[in-house]
């Protein structure tokens, strides 16, 4: 299946454009990935995921940029979710939502994480896994197989935890 037709199935008409600049529409990203940071920090999973969609949406629909503060407020304000914040006070001028996406990327460097999706699972009961606090699974859609393995039950395991 081609990257068309894998977005058609999901509901996102790509244009053949926003395909041939993939890499350029993606590359700069830091500052995303620190608003996404920081939207999961103080509002919890449901914004994330609003503003995450809206976000893709832009890159992969509308073929804009994402990297600047301007495109950043543009995304905002064009999503209608309303979040109560000064994307300028909460990201550009503080560094602790950059520092804890370079401890995320850390850790997933630690944890040979080198390819997508990979999936890291922390256990707050070290029995879980052979006396280890975390396990690796690489792909996200192994994640019925995943409980399966673990003796989880499926639905459990909705929530993920996003940041430490």
């Amino acid at each position: 299946m081609n990257l068309k037709s894998c977005g058609q199935t999901c509901g996102l008409f790509l244009k053949d454009t926003t395909i041939d600049n993939l890499l350029e529409g993606i590359s700069s990203s830091f500052h995303p990935q620190c608003t996404l940071n920081m939207i999961a920090s103080k509002f919890g999973f449901d914004e994330f995921q609003l503003i995450s969609r809206e976000f893709w949406r832009r890159i992969w629909v509308q073929n804009k940029p994402l990297n600047t503060e301007d495109d950043l407020n543009e995304a905002f304000n064009s999503s209608k979710i309303s979040l109560n914040l000064d994307l300028h006070e909460n990201l550009f001028l503080n560094d602790e939502w950059c520092t804890k996406l370079n401890e995320n990327h850390k850790e997933a460097i630690n944890s040979k994480c080198f390819g997508i999706p990979w999936t890291v699972l922390h256990f707050e009961n070290e029995n879980n896994i052979s006396q280890n606090k975390s396990k690796v699974f690489f792909g996200v859609d192994s994640w019925p197989l995943i409980c399966s393995y673990l003796k989880i039950p499926q639905k459990l395991f909705g929530d993920v935890l996003l940041l430490n």
